[in-house]
């Protein structure tokens, strides 16, 4: 998002607390290979949808997620990660 290019992430812990589908990213179905699929397919076709995601995530990113350290965004997201895979 901070790179102004176009993310794709899976629904799973506080990944959707970040990504807003069709807003500043992609949200895909996680173990949905198809959906995964699609929206690559769909960023590649559609450069308008490809470059307001780009430039929507990287507001998003340098408005509310500058203001905490990498390392505690890594933390975070890494703990919530092991979480959704223990369920």
């Amino acid at each position: 998002m901070v790179f102004s290019v176009p993310i794709i992430v899976s629904d799973v812990g506080g990944l959707t607390d970040i990504v807003s589908n069709r807003v500043n990213g992609l949200l895909y179905q996680r173990k949905v290979s198809s959906d995964l699929r699609n929206c690559i397919l769909l960023l590649a076709q559609d450069v308008a949808l490809r470059n307001q995601l780009a430039k929507a995530g990287h507001e998003f990113a340098i408005e509310k997620l500058a203001n905490e350290s990498p390392g505690k965004r890594i933390a975070n997201l890494f703990r919530e990660w092991c979480d959704a895979l223990e369920t």
